[in-house]
């Protein structure tokens, strides 16, 4: 899309050039003939606008007229065929791509939020904002084992944060249940000090209506 963008401002740019010596030339031939300076000036105004408007409607004619039909005619060509084709598909994949991207982004935004309200009364601002980091290397798939143990109050026991990392997983559904049993077991290493990550991820969603954090099948809906 960068690349586009700069090809289209190169573009503008030449054309504006030549648009400029045009009306120039004009101008000066408008003195050479004896015209005043306000009316050379406005000769100069009237051509580049007039190059402005020319330029604009030859651009929207092979847009919309001869672009579909040079498209068309080559499409019944087997080789310009298969290109067409091909060009077509990666477009659809960038598409794609960027609503893959849209909506993990929608995820993360509904998991940081959660995390936020459910430890709220139960860790600092600093802590609440380091965890949630950690949800974000969670959600990019990131290399978790740097993460370094959070400070939060002793009322939540293990099986609140077994359910909180089952919530997180189950949001996201994007990495094994290992995967957030290492990132209990690292962000909340007093808690679960004697708890293997093995244990942690057998256990994520026992007792699930027991303890302060609940599981929920959905964290979008508060």
């Amino acid at each position: 899309m960068k690349t586009n963008l700069l090809e289209y401002i190169i573009l503008y740019m030449l054309v504006a050039c030549v648009a400029l010596v045009v009306a120039t030339l004009a101008r000066l031939s408008a003195l050479s003939l004896g015209a005043d300076s306000f009316t050379a000036f406005m000769v100069f105004i009237i051509v580049l606008l007039v190059l402005s408007v020319v330029y604009l409607s030859i651009r929207l004619v092979i847009q919309n007229l001869m672009l579909p039909w040079i498209e068309k005619g080559l499409s019944k060509i087997p080789i310009f065929k298969n290109k067409i084709k091909t060009t077509s598909n990666l477009l659809k994949l960038d598409e794609i791509r960027i609503e893959d991207a849209n909506k993990i982004d929608k995820k993360l935004e509904y998991a940081i939020t959660y995390t936020q309200i459910t430890f709220a009364s139960y860790a600092t601002d600093e802590e609440i904002l380091r965890l949630c980091e950690y949800i974000r290397l969670y959600a990019d798939k990131q290399n978790l084992k740097n993460i370094k143990p959070l400070k939060i109050n002793s009322q939540l026991s293990a099986f609140d944060l077994y359910h909180f990392g089952w919530n997180i997983w189950n949001h996201f559904r994007i990495r094994k249940r290992d995967d957030i049993a290492l990132l209990l077991k690292l962000a909340f290493a007093h808690i679960l000090r004697d708890v293997e990550v093995e244990t942690i991820k057998k256990h994520l969603k026992d007792d699930e209506r027991k303890g302060i954090i609940k599981i929920r099948e959905n964290i979008v809906a508060q």
